[in-house]
């Protein structure tokens, strides 16, 4: 009766043992799986980011690049792209396309209203976006928050002579 005791505790430890084992392995799994999950999950934040980045400005300007209403001006340091347009005779509405405080942002208003950068909405995270127009073309550069770099060189549909830099 011992021995049959004796097999009957080494095989609740050996369960016991084996159930242990199996619970550590898969905790190591989830906490693998988490891991990677969030190195995924990261790279492709970056990846919009930077995707984003790199075409808002270029579409914003096939949407609206019309009649010469495109500029490149200064605004106390912060340099920004202005597309104009006149719905009606009465009123102009500007789109300013800029970055400030860690964000490419866009801010459409009224000429009545003027510029104010804090108000503009947030479109994705930049550190830094330079723009230069030279006729019909438009170089743009952004700098991510990583401190990648980027260029686009955007052709504008408009004639040369109506389009200017300020």
């Amino acid at each position: 009766m011992v021995t049959q005791r004796q097999n009957h505790s080494i095989a609740g430890v050996f369960v016991f043992l084996l159930l242990g084992v199996f619970a550590v392995m898969s905790m190591l799994l989830v906490l693998e799986s988490a891991q990677a999950y969030r190195v995924i999950v990261d790279a492709t934040a970056r990846h919009n980011n930077q995707r984003i980045m790199r075409a808002y400005v270029r579409n914003a300007l096939s949407a609206e690049d019309n009649e010469g209403m495109v500029q490149v001006r200064e605004f106390d340091g912060i340099q920004a792209l202005v597309i104009s347009e006149q719905p009606d005779e009465e009123d102009t509405y500007v789109k300013y396309i800029y970055c400030y405080d860690g964000a490419l942002r866009e801010l459409y208003v009224s000429t009545s209203y003027g510029f104010k950068p804090e108000s503009g909405e947030e479109i994705c995270e930049a550190q830094r976006c330079e723009m230069e127009l030279d006729g019909q073309l438009l170089r743009v550069t952004t700098t991510d928050m990583d401190g990648n770099v980027y260029s686009e060189s955007i052709a504008l549909r408009t004639p040369i002579g109506e389009v200017s830099a300020q």
